[in-house]
């Protein structure tokens, strides 16, 4: 028998929380349907799904014929350096690559990797068995996906879960496979095109029940646009929290939610939160410019129905999180900051904010069109944590904006984010607002040119980053909160200071204490009490009691990691009059 080990390396959360190698165990379980490949292969008990040391890994490879590898912009560069080994090791074993950065132009790809013998693009499953079958990798779009057995319904993966056990098995789930939309800056549909096809709802629920029966916590749902079927989509979540109200399994649901959300989305987001199960309930708009939806291909809401959509979210309760990135091609500094500061006036509002990743099968990587927009890119090291790191191509100028004006605008981006939408200057903005009329980009324009110590101190702090090209660390290095938290009570005695150098308010005092207090203070023991000659609720003179309460950090490990989670505003304490 020749023996065939597949690896696809994934990402470690906090050190613990790790998805099952869905799309490896997709391909071995194709296989394993074959007789003719039963009798001539057989697969290694374990798919290599941890970054493990790599000598760990390499002494596990015993005699292998075939490795396979599934490689994705976070485990490229640690699986060429599993597969380099291997192949000095075993200059015999073929070496095959598939997954989302083998690209379609093959030849400067195998030129850097003399140890990769064979490249499968786009769907694996059955290109893999004709590989072994007859050499040939070559295969049409799958379009009977049912014709595909499931990995976690075959077995493949129950015994991970005792031998894995000093981790928190994930689990992919995915409904169907294509995305009817050509963003220019994706892969998606270059990897399983524009025609959108369905897995039957029967083996969907199946696998939901072995989710539950195997105590997954946490569902990735991988549809490009979950929810684009009504109904469909909307059964599949009614499942999904009936049997966690069943067996207290899974815990949440997380999906790419369709790109021109409508109401019925925000009903099926709105179950889930219900159900305590929503991870996030997202709008993919990339940018509100115009000319950058019309070079990316991409077309969004109108904004009048964005605003609709927003107002009709708050009255769910929900808590909107939007995708944008930055330097796609016709954004400015200009366009991106005022943009985003409009979105940002929204209260139900969470920017995720993105560099511009060159993606191998894109559009955007294309010569043609790097060219068209004077398209300047550089070699970014990103830590996905757990042994991963990768080199991202990270766009840093076009035609319409300077590399000096995107570290400009990525270092105004992430103040509004730090001050505003994880809680530092919430209260105070709304204050000012309020009774002075500033706008969210006016104040906080203030307050990062006020020349502040300690925001000179956090600013000078994140210009390190981007001067070495670390875009990922800067927008997601969550480092900077240690810093403030060290010198929180001089933070805001230095906003009072500079508040009441530059405007006229007899109880600036009470407000810094407001902030200070109603956002999350670890070093107070809630519920706290206090009184106040002016009420910040109703913007008004008059003395007001208030308590404020809140639960702490619960699970989360710091400070530091209950602000990166924190999309739903979580630091806002429970304020209510006594």
């Amino acid at each position: 028998m020749k023996n065939i080990y597949l690896c696809q390396f994934s990402i470690i959360n906090e050190q613990k929380f790790v998805l099952l190698p869905y799309s490896a165990g997709m391909i071995q379980a194709y296989a394993q349907s074959i007789d003719s490949i039963n009798r001539e292969y057989q697969f290694h008990s374990d798919i290599f799904f941890i970054p493990d040391k790599k000598k760990n890994i390499i002494n596990q490879i015993i005699n292998p014929h075939i490795v396979g590898f599934g490689v994705y912009i976070w485990n490229l560069d640690f699986s060429d350096s599993i597969a380099k080994e291997i192949k000095k090791k075993y200059k015999d074993c073929l070496i095959v690559y598939g997954g989302p950065q083998v690209p379609e132009d093959e030849e400067d790809f195998l030129r850097k990797r003399p140890w990769v013998d064979k490249l499968i693009h786009k769907e694996g499953e059955i290109s893999f068995s004709n590989f072994l079958l007859n050499d040939d990798c070559n295969h049409e779009r799958i379009r009977e996906l049912d014709s595909l057995p499931s990995p976690y319904l075959s077995g493949i993966f129950n015994h991970y879960f005792s031998k894995y056990d000093n981790y928190v098995l994930n689990a992919i789930l995915e409904t169907n496979r294509g995305c009817p939309y050509k963003c220019t800056f994706c892969d998606w549909g270059g990897i399983t095109y524009s025609k959108v096809h369905k897995f039957d709802t029967d083996r969907i629920f199946k696998e939901l029940e072995w989710f539950s029966e195997n105590k997954i916590e946490h569902i990735t749902c991988t549809d490009a646009n979950f929810g684009i079927f009504k109904e469909r989509d909307e059964k599949i979540v009614d499942k999904i929290i009936s049997i966690k109200e069943e067996t207290g399994y899974p815990f949440a649901f997380n999906t790419n939610w369709a790109k021109n959300s409508n109401e019925n989305i925000l009903n099926i987001a709105s179950k889930l939160k219900k159900a305590s199960m929503l991870r996030k309930m997202g709008l993919s708009l990339q940018s509100l410019n115009l000319d950058v939806l019309t070079n990316v291909k991409r077309k969004n809401m109108e904004l009048n129905n964005l605003t609709l959509m927003l107002k009709k979210a708050r009255k769910k309760d929900l808590e909107v999180m939007v995708e944008m990135i930055l330097n796609l091609p016709g954004e400015t500094k200009e366009t991106w900051i005022e943009n985003y500061c409009n979105l940002l006036a929204n209260d139900n509002i969470f920017i995720d904010s993105y560099p511009l990743t060159v993606l191998k099968n894109s559009e955007l990587g294309k010569k043609e069109y790097i060219k068209k927009y004077n398209i300047k890119t550089v070699k970014s090291k990103t830590n996905y944590g757990g042994g991963l790191k990768s080199k991202e191509e990270i766009v840093v100028s076009t035609e319409n904006m300077t590399k000096k004006e995107y570290h400009e605008a990525w270092l105004f981006t992430w103040f509004l984010r730090s001050m505003h939408s994880n809680g530092y200057l919430y209260f105070i903005y709304k204050f000012m607002n309020i009774e002075y009329n500033m706008s969210i980009r006016k104040f906080y324009e203030f307050i990062f040119e006020s020349k502040n110590n300690t925001i000179e101190m956090l600013i000078d702090s994140r210009k390190d980053l981007l001067e070495n090209n670390l875009y990922n660390d800067f927008y997601y290095n969550n480092d900077w909160i240690y810093l403030i938290e060290k010198r929180r009570n001089l933070f805001y005695e230095e906003l009072k200071i500079l508040l009441k150098q530059n405007f006229e308010f007899e109880y600036f005092d009470e407000l810094i204490d407001f902030q200070n207090i109603s956002f999350y203070n670890d070093k107070i023991s809630y519920p706290i009490r206090k009184k106040f000659d002016y009420n910040f609720f109703n913007h008004r003179k008059e003395p007001v009691t208030l308590k404020f309460t809140h639960g702490g950090i619960g699970s989360h490990e710091n400070f530091k990691s209950f602000l990166s989670l924190s999309r739903s505003h979580n630091w806002k304490c429970e304020v209510e009059y006594t």
